[in-house]
């Protein structure tokens, strides 16, 4: 099994595709594979999505609450 990323790299990874850098150019970059990066990425917009539904639902929930006064 291989080791596990650290979550500087995780973090610099994501920093560079949020610029707009290749996936190529990020794997280089950082020492890891393609497919590593493209992973990272991957699980980054995933817990993206779930902070974001969380974050409408709150605000919804507050929203009906007030309409509820």
């Amino acid at each position: 099994m291989p080791a596990a990323i650290d979550p500087i790299t995780k973090q610099r990874v994501v920093a560079q595709y949020l610029q707009g850098v290749s996936r190529d150019r990020i794997a280089a970059d950082n020492g890891i594979g393609a497919g590593t990066v493209s992973n990272i990425i991957d699980e980054w917009k995933k817990q993206w999505r779930i902070q974001t539904m969380s974050r409408s639902e709150n605000y919804q929930s507050s929203v009906r609450s007030r309409e509820s006064l």
